[in-house]
């Protein structure tokens, strides 16, 4: 039997969906007395919801019944490429007559906290910014009470529409312009064990594979954090350097480029490095970073037309339950961090 107030705390969605062994996203559906659910699925979680003594968010039935036209954005204060999309979503809200809120992320702020404000301030749908990175399950079960789009790779899952740029075809075209460049040693630093990361990492093993370059393929694993390109440039250094190194995000590259720099290497006369985002650090003169754009305004653009849709849609028999997916094209941007390989040692 299920245990009311489940760790002294008032029971969330998240409780009920634990309990009965759905997904949140399931349990809200059926709260929300939507089709797509089984019908004996739906009896477990309503009998659980009871004997929980769950009472839904008071907030959330307000922001059905009045639209405020804001949009809350959730976003890591210590990402650059977070911070490019925001400036965008500016714009683009503004374009179909929404203002914005914001709800930062950080070591101090956790990510339901902000999703609690954003709702408290009676936004009418929630855009997560990379998710995958910033939210976890609790915090993706106060946001499922408005409608969602999420920039960047998550889960699939109901109720929330996805935005995203191709990683294969991003990785795929900042090999081709290194191996164009004539370089054969590339190295690539991780971004971990997300989707995001496993979708560049595979992108790049197929990429060396299919340049017939297997044998020099080289994956060395990071978070996509600047201390992952501090520890991948060491690792580097203690035997003989590649020629190119592919990173997961600028922000890795960055670390990267410093420890090279530090350390004597010159880029790119001994190594050519590469970024992924295409951030505002990037550009700056003393950088110079290589890079691929996911394009933050087409993004942008994207997910606020796609919120638009649900909000327009909310009450509507066709509203779609399962979310829909926008894959954009990545473009690569050439700056200075890239050239000729050096010579190699017969």
């Amino acid at each position: 039997m299920a245990s009311p107030n489940p760790n002294g705390r008032r029971p969330t969605i998240v409780d009920i969906a634990k309990q009965v062994g759905v997904s949140p996203a399931a349990v809200s559906m059926v709260l929300r007395d939507l089709p797509g659910i089984g019908e004996e699925t739906r009896q477990k979680v309503l009998a659980v919801a009871a004997e929980l003594n769950y009472r839904p968010d008071s907030r959330a039935r307000l922001l059905r019944s009045r639209r405020s036209k804001m949009l809350g954005v959730l976003y890591s204060l210590m990402s650059p490429f977070h911070a490019d999309v925001v400036q965008w979503l500016y714009e683009s809200a503004a374009g179909r007559g929404y203002t914005v809120m914001l709800g930062a992320l950080a070591e101090n702020i956790s990510a339901s906290r902000a999703a609690e404000t954003l709702l408290s301030a009676r936004c009418d749908g929630i855009i997560l910014i990379d998710p995958e990175s910033t939210m976890d399950e609790e915090a993706i079960s106060v946001v499922s009470q408005v409608p969602t789009v999420a920039i960047g790779h998550m889960q699939a899952r109901e109720g929330t529409d996805l935005v995203q740029a191709s990683g294969a075809e991003g990785i795929a075209q900042a090999m081709g312009h290194l191996v164009s460049l004539g370089h054969r040693r590339i190295v690539h630093v991780s971004g971990g064990a997300s989707l995001a990361g496993l979708e560049r990492s595979v992108a790049y093993m197929n990429s060396m594979e299919r340049l017939g370059l297997a044998e020099e393929a080289r994956v060395i694993e990071g978070d996509g954090s600047d201390l992952a390109g501090v520890l991948a440039a060491r690792t580097l250094l203690e035997s003989e350097l590649p020629t190119a190194v592919l990173t997961y995000n600028d922000t890795t590259a960055v670390g990267l480029l410093f420890e090279l720099l530090r350390a004597g290497v010159s880029v790119p006369a001994d190594v050519s490095v590469v970024g992924y985002d295409d951030s505002h650090v990037a550009s700056l003169p003393h950088i110079g970073l290589t890079s691929i754009a996911q394009g933050s305004r087409r993004l942008a653009a994207a997910a606020v037309e796609r919120m638009d849709h649900r909000l327009n849609d909310i009450g509507s028999p066709i509203t779609p339950t399962f979310p829909s997916i926008d894959v954009l094209t990545p473009h690569l941007v050439v700056r200075s961090s890239t050239g000729l390989p050096r010579e190699m040692p017969d």
